[in-house]
């Protein structure tokens, strides 16, 4: 896949300047490549990507005579890319986009501006777009691009893909398509979706802050990137009891720092959590409770009424997920945000708290029925009532079988 960007500068025709270009393999298919790997992700209720949908998508920069980042994604049999550069002019109508998208024998050629022009400039095999987003965005300086094709048939495990791109900055007034170049290219193997290879981290927020929406990357070098979408993770979790939402950032492995757009600057560092604004260092340690708790916060909201859940549970979670879940938690390095956090309870969802340190007990109650196949279910009164009226139970049941066989034997005399 290429992408490339051409500068026409103030008074160049256009297609003139300088040239600047970016090129790399992409791979859609997990088979040990350096390629770069392209991943499923959701979309709104028609199939088409948001801002959430790219949130979860590491950007791959671009340098030359203009900066910007490229990301690629999938949607069922649907593939979509999404180009940003800065150019500082904004001139929607010169300056130019050119791209190829080819699968075996078949193409999908476009060029035009960023005005909501594309023509064809060349086979138009996928035929429209099923998603077209472009403009420029003043407050950052950047054109944005969002085009999605169905691929339909033609996605097969093992086909490859040719992608190619070129952005050409006409400058103030130089003519439609003049100016330097930039541009991007690699090719893509289809198969079976893989995480692409980013990190993540989780910053958050303070009950009564902004919740960040965007984010900046930062390189080696100290040279800054395009804003990225945020995503807000929406869960009745809340960290530490006085804060709020937890954001979670993903990002490219090659990326030293993180700037949220409220100037909170994040070190990046393996699964790492900042506790709210005041938190300068961020901890791995604290960043696996945190994604601990939101899976279990989305294992809560999976439960169905068939599942063997008893009356009265805050947990809410069957025998199954409770043992694999409480062997998680038992591996964790620091559990001491567990005493401070809060959800909300299972039965009345969004009406009363509780403490994540009870959701954890009571699911060390359920893990230990299945796993230690004896009921371990804690010193309350209600607990207790259930256990001596399972030994009674136990009780009647062996009488009552020795007595049969009494029966059957004084019978048989």
């Amino acid at each position: 896949m290429s992408v490339g960007f051409q500068d026409s500068g103030a008074e160049g025709e256009w297609g003139s300047g300088n040239a600047n270009s970016f090129a790399s393999d992409l791979v859609l298919a997990g088979e040990e490549t350096s390629a770069i790997d392209v991943i499923n992700v959701k979309g709104d209720v028609e199939g088409r990507t948001n801002l959430i949908s790219w949130s979860n998508v590491a950007p791959h920069m671009i340098t030359g005579a203009n900066n910007g980042t490229i990301q690629f994604a999938l949607i069922g049999t649907n593939f979509f890319f999404r180009l940003q550069m800065v150019d500082s002019t904004g001139v929607i109508d010169t300056d130019k986009v050119d791209f190829k998208i080819k699968v075996g024998d078949k193409s999908q050629c476009q060029f035009g501006n960023f005005d909501n022009w594309l023509p064809a400039n060349g086979p138009k095999d996928y035929g429209e777009a099923v998603q077209t987003e472009m403009g420029y965005d003043a407050a950052s300086s950047t054109y944005a691009l969002v085009l999605g094709y169905g691929l339909k048939t033609d996605w097969v495990e093992g086909s490859l893909i040719n992608f190619s791109i070129d952005y050409y900055d006409a400058g103030a007034i130089g003519g439609w398509g003049s100016g330097p170049v930039t541009s991007f290219s690699a090719d893509l193997k289809l198969g079976s979706n893989v995480a692409s290879d980013h990190g993540e981290l989780y910053y958050v927020i303070d009950e009564n802050d902004e919740i960040p929406a965007t984010y900046r990357v930062v390189v080696e070098g100290g040279q800054v990137y395009l804003p990225t979408p945020v995503e807000s993770i929406t869960t009745d979790l809340r960290v530490d009891s006085s804060k709020g939402r937890v954001v979670k950032v993903v990002y490219p492995t090659d990326v030293t720092e993180i700037v949220l757009d409220n100037n909170a600057v994040l070190t990046t560092g393996a699964g790492k959590a900042y506790l709210g604004s005041e938190d300068k260092e961020g901890s791995a340690a604290k960043g696996a409770a945190i994604k601990f708790m939101m899976d279990v916060e989305e294992a809560r909201k999976a439960v169905k009424a068939s599942d063997t859940v008893q009356a009265g549970s805050i947990c809410g979670i069957d025998q199954k997920t409770a043992r694999t879940l409480y062997d998680r938690y038992a591996a964790l390095e620091d559990k001491s945000l567990f005493a401070t956090s809060v959800t909300k309870t299972y039965v009345d969802a969004g009406e009363g708290d509780v403490a994540y340190a009870a959701i954890m007990e009571q699911l060390g109650l359920i893990a230990g029925a299945t796993v230690q196949g004896v009921f371990h279910l804690g010193n309350n009164r209600s607990n207790s009532i259930f256990m001596f009226t399972t030994i009674g139970v136990f009780a009647v049941a062996i009488i009552a079988a020795s007595a049969c066989v009494i029966l059957r034997k004084k019978k048989e005399n």
